[in-house]
């Protein structure tokens, strides 16, 4: 199984992973999307887990979207534009940053 996650602090009331597992579900896909509460300060300690080899990626909500920038291996672009990443895809041993922010 392949996971993805949502970062941020807090979480819990995200209805992300519900609706990103039924979709997940829907195409017949083993992948599972997860909740992770993080707390200022402890963002560099989870970004390890992100780059283990099941993780596919996250998505980062506040208050994490500046501050992972400088945990990644690469940002777009338009995320370095903005400031801001809110969305890391997980490939060839790589951690890179995106932001749909500006086209959402």
């Amino acid at each position: 199984m392949k996971l993805c996650y949502l970062v941020g602090y807090p979480v819990e009331h995200s209805m992300s992973p519900a609706m990103h597992n039924a979709a997940f579900k829907a195409l017949g896909l083993d992948v599972e999307y997860r909740l992770a509460p993080v707390e200022p300060g402890h963002l560099g300690a989870f970004i390890e887990k992100l780059r283990e080899p099941d993780v596919l990626g996250a998505n980062v909500t506040i208050p994490h979207k500046v501050e992972i920038m400088r945990h990644l291996d690469y940002v777009d672009e338009t995320a370095h534009a903005i400031g801001a990443v809110n969305t890391i895809v997980h490939g060839d041993g790589r951690l890179t940053g995106y932001t749909t922010d500006a086209t959402g």
